[in-house]
């Protein structure tokens, strides 16, 4: 990826989550990258699981004033963010070859077509991608989200002093996020595992081509089983997974006999408090890869990387790969950039990824394309932004 050959400083890239608020600010110097800044601030109340009565929004303002209290090494007031996808809807739609409707329309029309969205006014993106073998027409990725949800995210940055310049969809922070570091000609999955819900993204050459909102696989369900089997309480059961995790044989050993038998004890014993919930989400993995196999086989992904709270779960990747049948890796394990106070990477790219938008735009204008002109299935463009009553 080219970054500006000067150093600059990209906007306050923002995470809504479900269980917390990411936020990381990075710094180019010619094509080097860094995060200069970055925070998490957890939920007092984290979102309940099940968000789809509500009538508005939940405020994430005590959170962002928490952040303007400990608001080091941030600079400026121009934001960029995203939210979690505990509170949208993806779907893919195929325009029918003799219609006489606009993708846009179609788009509406399905949406307010589905009982559980009636009355309520939506916010939407779609972008075209490959057909699949079962289309019988032109297809499109549609990623929606509740009007009252974007009011309540714009109030609260607004609130807090940020002046938000975009709201974006994960699967395109995440592919963007991919993207500032390696560059991709083969599909690959990019499994955002987060709190209250796991996204599995298909991208290819920086985009999202196919996006799954993986069933009952959110990371809440691998902290509730650390903390019911070794009697903690959240925070200690997070503590637990991302020091101790599971077993590798390629882990090196520097301590004492005596310790190094305590680790593995833990180690053991956690695996087998988390390996259903793990299983589960290996399942749906396996599941969203055999639909590609039998109805888009040129998207079958060459690897997994994993990003989210579910990436902190020391040596999953490993187990992972076990049971999905192709490599699987952290995201920011490999990356020659380190996050303030060692912060976990995979964690905060969402936010590192909205943080880098102007970087990617200047990117885009150093090879001739204006970052008013984006590719049509780019969520940064303008056209791609709909709204569905």
């Amino acid at each position: 990826m080219f970054l500006r050959t000067n150093r600059n400083v990209g906007w306050i890239g923002v995470d809504i989550g479900s269980h917390s608020i990411k936020l990381a600010q990075v710094a180019a110097t010619g094509k080097r990258l860094e995060v200069q800044a970055a925070a998490i601030v957890p939920r007092v109340d984290p979102w309940q699981h099940d968000l789809s009565q509500l009538q508005n929004g939940i405020s994430s303002a005590g959170e962002l004033d928490v952040f303007k209290q400990r608001n080091s090494g941030f600079s400026g007031k121009q934001s960029a963010a995203t939210i979690s996808m505990a509170v949208c809807d993806v779907r893919r739609i195929s325009m029918p070859d003799q219609s006489n409707l606009t993708f846009e329309q179609l788009v509406q029309n399905e949406l307010a077509s589905i009982e559980r969205f009636k009355g309520v006014p939506r916010q939407f993106e779609y972008w075209e991608t490959e057909r699949a073998f079962s289309d019988t027409g032109p297809p499109a990725n549609v990623l929606s989200v509740p009007e009252f949800w974007t009011r309540q995210c714009m109030s609260d940055l607004q609130s807090s002093g940020l002046d938000c310049q975009q709201l974006d969809g994960v699967p395109f922070s995440l592919a963007r996020a991919f993207s500032l570091f390696e560059d991709s000609d083969e599909p690959v999955a990019l499994l955002d595992w987060g709190y209250s819900r796991a996204t599995m993204c298909i991208i290819q050459n920086g985009y999202p081509k196919f996006v799954r909102m993986l069933r009952r696989s959110g990371y809440r369900f691998v902290m509730e089983e650390i903390g019911k089997g070794f009697e903690l309480d959240p925070e200690m059961a997070r503590i637990v997974a991302s020091k101790y995790g599971l077993e590798d044989s390629s882990d090196g050993w520097s301590h004492s006999l005596s310790r190094q038998e305590e680790k593995r004890s833990i180690q053991q014993t956690l695996h087998d408090f988390v390996l259903e919930p793990v299983n589960v989400i290996a399942k749906e993995v396996n599941r969203t890869i055999r639909f590609l196999e039998n109805q888009q086989k040129a998207l079958v992904p060459s690897k997994l990387v994993l990003f989210g709270g579910g990436a902190t779960l020391k040596n999953v990747a490993p187990l992972l790969e076990s049971k999905v049948r192709m490599p699987a890796e952290v995201w920011g394990e490999d990356i020659e950039v380190q996050g303030p106070d060692q912060l976990p990477l995979a964690v905060i790219s969402n936010a590192i990824a909205m943080s880098a938008l102007p970087f990617v735009e200047s990117a885009q204008q150093k090879k001739g394309q204006p970052a008013s002109e984006v590719p049509e299935n780019s969520a940064d463009s303008p056209a791609a932004k709909r709204v569905a009553g």
